[in-house]
């Protein structure tokens, strides 16, 4: 397992708990709300390269998605859980992006 692909794990199987515990929430822009962060160990930085490759798994399980819609192997109410999850993750990610390009605009600032 790559590391992209622990952190993906890690963080839908927490956004899947989350939204288990406490419902799915949204933003006034009907996004999803997320993380502030991708989940990784204590002393484990994310770099871009690694967010990008966690956002290329989450764009293959929307298409297995898609597909398992088509051809009829999925619930309806499968379907709206995972959905629920991955744009948990999708938000979670953008949030990552986010604090890392605040982070190298503080760093040009000093």
């Amino acid at each position: 397992m790559t590391k992209a692909e622990r952190i993906f794990k890690d963080t839908r199987t927490t956004c899947m708990i989350h939204i288990t515990d406490w419902g799915y929430k949204t933003n006034p822009d009907e996004s999803a709300i997320g993380f502030g962060r991708l989940l990784s160990g204590d002393n484990e930085s994310i770099c871009i390269r690694t967010i990008n490759a966690v956002e290329k798994i989450l764009k293959r399980k929307r298409e297995i998605l898609a597909l398992d819609l088509k051809l009829g192997v999925v619930t309806a109410e499968r379907l709206e859980k995972e959905t629920e999850i991955l744009n948990m993750v999708e938000s979670t990610i953008k949030n990552s992006h986010q604090n890392i390009e605040e982070f190298n605009n503080e760093l040009k600032n000093i």
